[in-house]
């Protein structure tokens, strides 16, 4: 049997003060495991949730010049499940390391169609029909992708697809995250919106994706099957369900002393303080000896909040100035200049606009052409970000320098902040029938594992 290798990577996620004057905070596990195909080669993978509850597992965490150890809850973990989910023949590829920073990432700016449909809209309703085409013809000139009747949407992708590339690889070569222009939404029938082509071509892009290359074939034997979803995928998979992470043991949630943590920052202004795992010891001895990932994370404290820090610096915090895609207090960073409400199903709307001036341009009889623009529809409420793709390639970058600092066994780049942490966002809305809060996210459901699982019951 091949010889496994395994790396095991601890966080500290604060998680707010106890009411018993305690920390709270919860610990998440990432098992990284390589150079063997099934879990048996991991046997202290293979019954992790058992092993733990029989035998125990203790951290010692150190926070500035605090130190504490802490022993994980044993009477949440669910042994069963974790051996109804992973087998002895579970497959394990290598810890996978996709190269995201070679692939292009294709977007466009949602604020500039939003700002053209309002553009074109209101020139439109406040001009009304005056039998000539020429309104018709300036509204739609650069979303049209012909040359007379030739079309020349191959070649204008191709070549934005180029474009795009340069951009992206001189962003990352040079870390510059921060070119982004802050979303000024037009209000009046002033002028079209100064980069419509652009947007054009990249909506164009967007929705006109070539095939993947070099995509491998689609499993057919039972052989491939079993590899479809590995162990590491499988775990990624489970991080959607805060219970079920904890009775498998990948998060565990722990009380801190008081006295752990001072006051972060320190002083206004000041820099955030860390806490982080420092050794992790098995009541049990190790299988196979792993290696360790202990980054630390940045944390704000004070006499109501254990959280983890935003990655704005505090001095910017006060003056409410924050970072874009920032969380703050658990709550995503909404800022006028980031962010933008609307109300109208956009995609729908600009594919509509761009077909509309196809036909327009490739059409002989001018004659027949109604002049009308397609109707909006409306998809409740959007909320769109600016420079959405810019966060997502730092993020990448990112993720890169912390990945590299992991296989180095060298030291992380910088410590976590909540932007680093959060893997999502949850919807809530508020009811003033009975002043409370109610999530768009949350289901109640009934989950059977074992030879008749697979199924959902009284999901609500």
């Amino acid at each position: 049997m091949a010889v496994g290798m395994q790396s095991l990577v601890f966080v500290v996620l604060p998680h707010g003060p106890a009411s018993n004057g305690k920390l709270h905070a919860s610990i998440h596990f990432t098992p990284r495991l390589s150079a063997a195909p099934h879990l048996a080669a991991f046997p202290d993978l293979l019954d992790w949730p058992d092993l733990i509850q029989r035998h125990g597992l203790s951290f010692k965490l150190v926070c500035g010049s605090g130190k504490a150890k802490v022993d994980v809850p044993r009477a949440v973990l669910r042994p069963d499940l974790w051996r109804e989910i992973f087998k002895p023949l579970t497959h394990v590829a290598d810890d996978p390391r996709p190269d995201f920073d070679k692939r292009l990432l294709v977007s466009y700016p949602a604020g500039v169609a939003m700002d053209y449909q309002r553009w074109a809209y209101q020139v439109a309703a406040a001009r009304g029909s005056t039998g000539d085409l020429r309104l018709l013809d300036a509204l739609l000139e650069d979303l049209s992708f012909r040359n007379g009747r030739e079309s020349t949407l191959d070649q204008t992708l191709a070549e934005r697809r180029v474009i795009l590339w340069r951009q992206q690889t001189e962003i990352l070569g040079a870390a510059n995250f921060d070119a982004a222009q802050a979303i000024t939404p037009a209000t009046g029938l002033a002028q079209k919106p100064a980069a419509t082509r652009e947007m054009a071509e990249r909506f164009a892009h967007y929705h006109h994706l070539p095939p993947a290359p070099n995509r491998p074939p689609l499993p057919q034997t039972p052989a491939e099957f079993a590899k479809t979803l590995d162990f590491h995928t499988a775990v990624a998979a489970i991080a959607g369900y805060p219970t079920l992470m904890r009775a498998l043991g990948l998060v565990f949630d722990v009380e801190l002393p008081a006295g752990l943590c001072s006051l972060s920052p320190a002083a206004p202004s000041g820099p955030y303080g860390t806490v982080s795992i420092d050794a992790v010891t098995p009541g049990w001895k190790w299988h196979l000896k792993p290696s360790f990932g202990f980054p630390d994370t940045a944390y704000v404290r004070d006499a109501d909040r254990f959280d983890a820090a935003p990655a704005t610096d505090s001095g910017a915090v006060q003056s409410g100035t924050y970072l874009p895609s920032d969380v703050v207090g658990g709550f995503l960073a909404l800022t006028p200049d980031a962010f933008q409400l609307i109300s109208v199903e956009l995609d729908g709307a600009m594919l509509k606009a761009l077909s509309l001036a196809d036909n327009v341009a490739a059409i002989s009889d001018r004659s027949r052409i109604e002049q009308v623009l397609p109707s909006l529809r409306s998809g409740g409420l959007s909320l769109i970000a600016n420079a959405r793709a810019l966060e997502l390639l730092r993020s990448i970058a990112d993720n890169t320098a912390f990945r590299q600092a992991e296989d180095s066994k060298g030291d992380y780049p910088r410590a976590f902040n909540a932007r680093d942490l959060v893997r999502g966002y949850r919807l809530d809305v508020w009811s003033s029938h009975d002043n409370a809060w109610h999530s768009l996210h949350r289901r109640d459901g009934t989950y059977r594992f074992g030879p008749d699982g697979g199924l959902v019951f009284s999901t609500l």
